[in-house]
């Protein structure tokens, strides 16, 4: 018996395509995607890679604002069939992006640090850390 593969994991332009729908054939194929992965009892997998790509293009490329770009990604995450390694720091490190002006991998070493021992030199995490009472290097 062949190996079912449970998930189905995506790119950024896919996440990309879903979230903005600024080309219709394309947007349909990204859509397809995920479809095709619900209909066939699959989760889509999305990489804290790709999430952390796809924040910086639609910040940067496109000027969406940054609490757009939370919620977008935050209602996306939410699907009980999409799913991302360490979900519930990655929807927090989104709740930090959408009101402190940091990168979004600073937010998701302060999200960590809830949870985990993070060791910074960076000002910013280290003022995110203190100011939501996680670790300190």
């Amino acid at each position: 018996m062949p190996f079912q593969r449970r998930r189905i994991i995506v790119d950024t332009n896919i996440i990309l395509r879903i979230l903005l729908k600024d080309h219709q054939e394309l947007y349909e194929k990204a859509l397809n995607t995920f479809l095709q992965a619900f209909e066939h009892n699959k989760h889509v997998f999305i990489l804290q890679s790709v999430i952390a790509e796809a924040v910086y293009v639609l910040a940067k490329l496109y000027k969406i604002e940054r609490p757009k770009i939370s919620e977008a990604l935050i209602k996306l995450l939410e699907n009980p069939y999409v799913d991302t390694q360490d979900e519930e720091t990655v929807i927090e490190a989104l709740h930090i992006f959408s009101h402190k002006k940091i990168d979004f991998v600073d937010c998701l070493l302060c999200a960590y640090a809830q949870t985990e021992e993070v060791e910074s030199m960076d000002r910013d995490v280290i003022r995110c850390m203190e100011e939501r009472g996680g670790t300190r290097p």
